[in-house]
Order: C-alpha cells, then structure tokens, then sequence
C-alpha cells in the first residue's frame, strides 16, 4: 500500500470517528483513557487564553531585561523545553534591534566549549528550563556556568539576576531558583506536556525576549485554532459560489409547481367509458343513439366547456442539484446551519 493510500485511509479513521470535536471537548477516550480517572495533559488546547491574560506579565519581563545590557539569551534545556523557542526564532525574522538566542541543549565536553566561544558571559541572560524541574542535563549546565559567572559576578544577588528558570509550580528547579535568588521564576502551567509546550511559557518567553512580536503570533496561532476546530465539510457541497439566477429559477419552479391549477370540466375523451353499447339494437328496430361520452348523455362530456391551465415548470435534475448546494453554501456563509453530532 502506497503512503497516499495509507494517508487517506487513517485521514477518513480520524473524521469518521469525529477526532476533532472529540479532541476539542478534551476526550481522553481517544488515547482509550477514562476521562474521569485520567490526569489532565490537554492544558496546550487552551494555550491562547491563558497567555492572552499574560502577555501584560511577559512584555513587563521583556521591558525589564531590555533596559539592560544583554544582548544574548542562552537557554539551557533538553528536547520540549528548548525546540519550540528555537524553532520560533529561527523561523521569525527579526528586525533590529533584537537580542540573539543560543541554545545549548548538550553535555558533550567539546560542544560545551563550542559554545562558551559564542557566549559573552557578561551580557547573556541564562534561562534554565524543565518542565519537571528535575531533568539532570538542564541542572548541570546550570551548575557549570553559575561557575563561570562566579569568577565575574561576586555579588550573589547579581550573580542571580543572570539566571531565569521556567519550571512547573513545586519542582526542585523551582525551589533552586528561589534558594539562589533568581531574577524571575516562571511557573508553566502543569497541564502541558513538555511536546506541546510552544505556545506556552517555554517557547514564547526567550523568544519575546529575543525581539518576536507576541500579538502577531498569537493572532495567528488563534486563527489556526478556529480553522483546526472547524468541520472538514465537502467543497462540492459547501463551497459553491452564489449564482442569484439559477437559485431564482429553482425557487421561482418550485413555487409555481405548488400552485393549485384552474377548475375545468371533462370533455368526451376525459369519459371513462369502456365501448359497451346503450342498448341493444340488433332485432330491435332501434337506430345507433351514439355514445355515452356524448354531450347530451347524463355523465358525458362537456362541450365547449372551461380547460385547466397548466402552469408547470420543469427544471432538468443536474440544474436543481446545483441549486441544492447553492442554497446550502449560502446559509453556511450566513451561520445559519446547525452541526449535530
């Protein structure tokens, strides 16, 4: 089976099991998980909300840290916690000013001293990050330039004003951070796996902090949330462009075949009549009296009498079709159709 085949099968799986309505109503029966018992993981699904009632808070860090003289982020964090800013950085181009991000997410001897080449000790704000506060690469390397900035920075209220964690609330990076007089210790919200971490604290404060406009990402992360909830409709139904003549036509057919036709009478050939004669004329002496549809019999038909007006309409089946999705397209445009699963 080719990947086209395989894509469009698991494709028609996920819509016919209704995964994205399922998905966002925080369904954990789509991982075989009883909602009831399971620990809430789907924090990432309302993201948005939650940092639109925080960018007030990150643009007050950002101010902060612009005001003085770094001109370098180094975040210090394995996998979840360091991609989702470095991807953003790397694909927002930044205009100036703005401050550069390094991310040092190894252990290995020489990559360290690779990066120590880059890095102005002096100028550079170190962001630890974990989300369980206890991953042990994060906590080394915090470890190994807290040392490198001892030799600089005597003070230890300076030395602390160099480092900022982002940390799930009542983590042992959360308790370091406090204990050595961090300058900020973020709290993220503990319902968000590190993979879906981007639009969380982890990815959005070092790269606000590098200079990525906020309200800009955010209006386009929510209009891919509206697009990602909406149903997947067929566009040979729904999507039609509006044609004002064949709809009228359509409506002006159907109203007309609704109409009640114009009284009329039978004529001779409306007659039921089966051929049979009146009477009996062999023997009889009796001439042919003619036919019961006749005029001047009781039950025949009128002569000259008043005819129904056929007003009719007919319109062929591929023109009505189209009318149908028309109309359809039409007060899906205008939210007027209802979706019940």
């Amino acid at each position: 089976m080719s990947w086209k085949n395989q894509y469009n099968e698991n494709l028609n799986y996920l819509i016919n099991h209704n995964l994205i309505s399922r998905l966002w109503s925080n369904d954990y029966g789509l991982w075989n998980f009883n909602s009831e018992d399971s620990i809430d993981k789907l924090g990432w699904l309302n993201i948005l909300d939650f940092i639109n009632n925080k960018k007030e808070y990150i643009y007050k860090i950002k101010d902060e840290i612009w005001n003085e003289n770094f001109n370098q982020i180094v975040l210090l964090g394995m996998g979840g916690s360091s991609l989702g800013a470095e991807v953003i950085y790397k694909i927002c181009q930044l205009k100036e000013p703005h401050l550069n991000l390094l991310v040092v997410d190894t252990t290995v001897p020489d990559s360290i001293n690779f990066f120590l080449e880059k890095i102005d000790l002096e100028k550079s704000l170190f962001i630890v990050a974990s989300k369980s506060g206890a991953t042990l690469e994060p906590l080394l390397l915090y470890k190994f330039f807290k040392d490198k900035l001892k030799n600089i920075f005597k003070d230890e209220n300076e030395l602390g004003k160099r480092f900022l964690a982002i940390t799930d609330e009542g983590t042992p990076l959360g308790d370091l951070a406090l204990k050595d007089k961090f300058r900020h210790v973020i709290y993220n919200p503990s319902n968000i796996g590190g993979r879906y971490s981007v639009l969380s604290f982890f990815g959005l404060i070092p790269a606000v902090l590098c200079g990525i406009d906020l309200d800009l990402l955010l209006n386009k992360a929510k209009l891919i949330e509206e697009e990602s909830k909406s149903l997947d409709l067929d566009p040979s139904i729904w999507k039609q462009d509006f044609n004002a003549d064949l709809l009228h036509q359509s409506i002006y057919v159907y109203l007309a075949n609704q109409r009640q036709w114009t009284k009329g009478t039978k004529t001779r050939a409306n007659v039921n009549y089966a051929g049979q004669k009146l009477r009996p004329q062999k023997g009889s002496g009796r001439a042919r009296v003619g036919s019961k549809r006749s005029p001047i019999m009781v039950g025949g038909g009128v002569a000259h009498g008043p005819h129904p007006k056929d007003i009719r309409k007919s319109l062929n089946k591929k023109m009505k079709t189209k009318a149908l999705k028309i109309a359809l397209s039409a007060k899906l445009n205008d939210s007027e159709v209802s979706i019940i699963e």
